[in-house]
This record gives C-alpha cells, structure tokens and sequence, in this order.
C-alpha cells in the first residue's frame, strides 16, 4: 500500500501480483492461528461486546472478507444442525421437527441471539439454545429444601408425620428417561419395602432397577409413552408387592378418604407406602400425567410432601393435600378415566413372589418357561443369589450348580464383591436342598 501511494510509476503487474499473494498469504494464516486459538478454546468469546447485529452480519458474510468478521461468524465449531435446537416438551421430543439450521435459514449461526442451536465452545458455560434445566415451583407448593420447606418438614417430624420418609428417602432416586416417572416410582417403593426381586441386578447383586420392570409393557413403549395406574398396579403386582388403587371417583371415596390413607401411611414405620398418580396442570405445573412417592404429611398445615422423581424439572415438595386430591380427578385420555392413588406393601409370605393373574405377565413366563428351564443368569460360585448379604432359599434349587470354592470367583473388593459370610449362607441353603 505504501509503494502505490508514493511510487506508483515504479509498479509493474507482477509485482502487483505478488505483493498480492504475499498479503493473502499472511491473511490465511492468521485465519488458522486463530482457528486453532478456538479450538483450544484459547480465544476469549467477544461476540457479546460486537455491536453489529445479526441481519448485518449474514448479509455481508459472502462479500466481505473472513478477516472482518467476528471470530464466531465464520467458524465451523459454531454452526450446528443438532436436533437439540428443536423446542422441547416435557418428554423431550421436538415441537417444532421443520426447523432449519444455519446462517441465512433461521438457524444457529453461533452469534449470540441467533435462533437456533448454539452449540458450547470448549471451556464456555453457556448453555445450549432449546435444553432445559428446570422448572420454578408454582407459589401452590414449597420446596422441600427451601427454608420454609424444613420448617414445615421439623414440624412434620415432631407430629409423625414423616415415620415412612426415611425408608424411601434411602431409596430416592431420579427418573432415567422423561416417561419413566412410574417406573422409578415403583423402583423407589420396592427398594424401601426390601422386597427381593430374585433376578441379579449388576454382578452379584440383586436389586431393583426401572430396566428390570419389564412384565406388563415393554420398556420402549414406556419409554415413548409412560404408563397408566392400571399398568402401574399390574407391575407392582408382579414384583412382589400388594397394589390397592383407589380413585376419586370410586364410591364412597372422597378427600377425606384419601388424607386418612396418606395419613395412616405417613404414620406407619415403612412397611407400606402410597404412590399418588395426578395430572400436574392442577398443581400449577407443566405437563400432565405424572407418578410420584408421597413421603410425609403435615397434619397441622395439611400439606403432603410429594417426592418427585422428575427432579431434573421440579425438586421435592410440599402440596395441599385438597390440591394433589383434586389432580387426581382429571380423566386420564389413554384410559379416559381418573387417576388416584396405589397403596402399597410386600405381599405376603404365602402367595408366591412374582406371579399374578395378569395374562400378559402369565403369557410371557410361561413361554419363558418352556424356552429354558434351567436359571436364565448363571453365576460363578453361586454368590449372585445374594440379597443384602443373605440368601433366598425361594429361589435356590437343587438343579442348579453347586458352587464350587468359598471365594465367590471375584477378586473385585468394591461392592460388586461377594463375602465369605455370604457364600457360606448359599452353600448352606445348596446343601439343605
């Protein structure tokens, strides 16, 4: 620039041209400098500060050179097609499936308001356009960790309202998938029941997990829709549990009926528990149809504290027992009937665990049965009969192998790790039979 703005006459085109590439040269590799600058997520985000807008920005990115643009604009860490960008429900999937990605289509560009998905940079704290991270609760509810929620929660404790808490709140989990608030629900209240599932879990060990509640409607039905109370009952009925469901709209039944259930629950030492299945619309909530534990009530304020699962979306909170008796009152549209709620207990030691009436579970066990008769999970050493350290002589039959060493054949010393105490338990339980 400065020979042709003093010496012009001394120009000739080659030297035009290769003053030129030179600068062009240059150009490119800074561009890379700065490109692997991004990557490494070296480079300060300074989008923020540009005063530029976004319009501007795509109409001049064809013309104008890469060099004069944001950083942002033109790098490819920035653009994105993810499906995430979609407008998410309460079950995660896309409402608006028709959208478009990338600059000049009503996508995300990377710039900061675009309206698509921006995608993170290594080291940025931003959080994805279209993803949630909870829900505030609606002014109805109190947040159980919330000052006023302890309050109402020591109150409660002093009352004994709370004796069934702990058990389920050793228990206490969040749902694995956006429909599986029944399942874990269910998971939950078997654990705190101590109900043996008789099938092994993760290695040695036997214990309930959704993956495993599987009898009345496959796992990726579920997964795509959840499940109503009825099929809630029919899987704990196939667990080992004792299910009484029981609607607002049922005779004899009102809010009466239902505070002394959860009420008598409240007070017993966690040998039964109530799982409530309500539309959360009622509460002042997002979505519909969901399954939760209640853990205590406070009979003084008459509030029930209602363990969500969901708790990627709503923490665990306190609701007026008239409120959650009234979420239960909407039809359910898959059964077009009220929901309500399950009491629950162990089944009795005289019925056989884990068979019922149910015909697609008695299908399915039969043909099970006729496939394989001989224990579908075999363990080494017999210790994966294991359940909290002790044996089930239910499930132990002399047809199965006898186990061989006292070292349960793992080495392993975390808690996938069988102890002698309890191989001793399974050879005796093998030699009584």
């Amino acid at each position: 620039v400065a020979v042709v703005a003093t010496a012009p006459h001394l120009l000739t085109m080659s030297t035009v041209l290769r003053v030129l590439d030179a600068a062009s040269s240059a150009v490119a590799a800074r561009r890379r400098v700065l490109a692997r600058r991004l990557a490494a997520g070296a480079c300060a985000d300074g989008a923020a500060r540009r005063s530029s807008s976004l319009a501007s920005r795509a109409t001049s990115a064809a013309s104008a050179p890469r060099s004069a643009l944001p950083l942002r604009a033109w790098s490819p860490s920035w653009f994105s097609s993810a499906a995430g960008g979609h407008h998410l429900h309460e079950h995660g999937r896309s409402r608006d499936p028709g959208h478009s990605h990338g600059i000049g289509a009503g996508g995300g560009s990377g710039i900061v308001g675009a309206p698509g998905v921006v995608t993170n940079p290594p080291g940025s704290r931003k959080p994805e356009f279209g993803s949630l991270y909870r829900r505030p609760l609606p002014d109805s509810c109190v947040a159980f960790a919330s000052p006023e929620g302890r309050v109402i929660f020591s109150e409660a404790l002093a009352e004994g309202g709370m004796e069934g808490y702990f058990p389920l709140a050793e228990q206490f989990r969040t749902q694995e998938e956006p429909a599986y608030c029944a399942l874990t629900s269910l998971t939950v209240v078997l654990n705190a029941l101590a109900i043996d599932p008789g099938r092994g879990w993760k290695g040695p060990w036997r214990w309930y997990h959704e993956g495993m509640l599987d009898a009345c409607t496959s796992l990726a039905v579920v997964k795509q829709s959840g499940i109503t109370v009825d099929r809630f009952v029919c899987l704990a009925e196939a667990n080992g549990a004792e299910a009484r469901l029981t609607r607002p709209t049922d005779d004899g039944v009102d809010e009466d009926a239902f505070r002394r259930a959860i009420t008598d629950v409240a007070r017993a030492p966690g040998n039964e528990f109530i799982v409530a299945s309500y539309s959360r619309q009622v509460l002042g909530q997002t979505g519909d149809g969901h399954f939760s534990p209640i853990g205590g009530v406070h009979m003084g304020r008459d509030m029930a504290l209602v363990l969500d699962v969901a708790r990627f979306k709503y923490p665990p909170h306190w609701a007026p027992i008239s409120l959650l008796y009234d979420a239960m009152k909407p039809e359910d549209a898959a059964t077009g009937r009220a929901r309500g709620w399950v009491r629950l207990k162990a089944a009795p030691p005289d019925r056989p665990q884990h068979t019922h009436n149910h015909p697609v579970v008695g299908v399915r066990r039969e043909a099970q049965g006729r496939k394989k008769r001989t224990p579908t999970r075999a363990r080494s050493a017999g210790s994966a009969w294991l359940f909290r350290g002790g044996a089930s002589p239910s499930f132990a039959r002399a047809s199965r192998p006898r186990p061989r060493g006292g070292a349960g054949g793992s080495t392993s010393q975390g808690d996938s790790a069988s102890t002698t105490a309890g191989d001793d338990a399974v050879n005796a339980v093998f030699d009584a039979t």
